[in-house]
């Protein structure tokens, strides 16, 4: 992800992971759904707050400009979601990427004293 240099390299990353997911969630196989799962937590950026004028506001340079246009990250919790689903988070080889999710939404919800569901999409985190 943090590889792609343009908007169309971007879309074309989560159009990708949408298809793995699907062949993942279609075979059920849970090493396949890990793996779409730890792309999807890479990929994704912290969670802002509405306005993003506070002195913790991450700033953003034009391609993620760019991306929040296309929707990219809201698409991307969309997938996580989906794959959380089908994904068995009892079994440790998940953890890693579990345990990097959860560290993502708790350093908003410190940094910003109040609950992840305040952040814009707030409803997918």
């Amino acid at each position: 992800w943090s590889e792609c240099e343009s908007f169309d390299a971007s879309a074309a990353y989560v159009e990708d992971v949408r298809r793995k997911l699907s062949a993942a969630m279609q075979s059920q196989d849970q090493r396949a759904l890990r793996a779409v799962f730890r792309s999807i937590v890479a990929a994704l950026s912290a969670p802002r707050e509405f306005g993003c004028f506070s002195e913790h506001a991450i700033q953003m340079d034009a391609a993620a400009i760019q991306r929040v246009m296309g929707a990219l990250q809201s698409k991307l919790r969309k997938l996580a979601l989906q794959c959380l689903s089908h994904l068995d988070v009892t079994d440790l080889h998940s953890m890693p990427a579990l345990l990097r999710l959860q560290s993502v939404i708790e350093g908003f919800e410190r940094d910003q004293s109040t609950c992840v569901s305040s952040a814009r999409g707030g409803k997918q985190w």
